[in-house]
């Protein structure tokens, strides 16, 4: 399956100021299965201004896609 498939209508925690987002231990973005749990997170952490957001929709140009692999790197002729 699709990694962005995967990723549909799970939550992120993100702070649009500058951009941060829940990381796990290796830099790699933290998706929660429920609003609540991401919220729970924010507020374990006491997070100033961070928003819970829910993933609706992976918009890849077409372009892009055929220039890429799977694993988001450019093929070279």
């Amino acid at each position: 399956m699709e990694k962005s498939k995967k990723m549909k209508d799970k939550y992120v925690i993100i702070d649009l100021r500058n951009m941060d987002y829940m990381k796990d231990k290796d830099n790699n973005i933290v998706f929660y299965d429920t609003a609540h749990d991401a919220s729970l997170v924010c507020g374990m952490y006491e997070f100033e201004n961070a928003w819970v957001l829910k993933l609706i929709y992976n918009h890849i140009d077409d372009f892009y896609r055929d220039t890429k692999n799977e694993d988001n790197n450019e093929i070279s002729d």
